[in-house]
């Protein structure tokens, strides 16, 4: 897989009545293939988590285009690109992202659940809380984890789908 930025920007509309813009991305180009490592560095604000949002196809760029084997991201139906990050983008978001009325084991396996009929692949999700040190908190609700430890999660979530890239905030 190659996931690939053209052009891709991003402004945001200031409040108040000067009218300005942001300009939290200035057009780039980036390329990302499958098995390749890339760090993505900068100061706070400078537009790193912006970018990943939108290669992960959930903020449409104010310009350019976010392509998957030549094929625009954004020019899917939000409901086919949703399909598509489900089935072959892992995402870490930087915040907790947790879903407080499910357990640990089911905010792992909700990539699945949301879009697949099959029975749920629970022995998968033990397996990857194990690896990163969780299978014991299997059962508990996210308010009873560390911050390190919803991250830890949130990291089991994005590799539930053996997802082709992994985009880590």
């Amino acid at each position: 897989m190659k996931l690939e930025a053209r052009g891709v920007k991003k402004d945001f509309a200031r409040g108040g009545n000067s009218g300005s813009v942001l300009e939290a991305v200035k057009p780039l180009d980036f390329s990302l293939e499958s098995g390749e490592l890339v760090e993505i560095t900068g100061r706070s604000g400078s537009g790193k988590s912006t970018l990943l949002s939108m290669m992960a196809g959930m903020l449409v760029p104010t310009g350019g285009s976010i392509c998957i084997d030549d094929t625009d991201i954004y020019s899917m139906k939000e409901e086919e690109r949703s399909r598509l990050r489900n089935d072959r983008i892992g995402l870490i978001p930087q915040g907790h992202t947790a879903l407080r009325s499910l357990t640990v084991l089911e905010n792992v396996m909700l990539p699945f659940v949301l879009y697949h009929r099959e029975t749920p692949p629970e022995d998968r999700a033990k397996e990857l809380l194990q690896k990163v040190g969780l299978f014991g908190m299997k059962d508990e609700r996210p308010n009873a984890l560390s911050g390190g430890e919803l991250r830890r999660m949130a990291v089991a979530r994005a590799l539930l789908m053996k997802p082709e890239v992994l985009l880590a905030d």
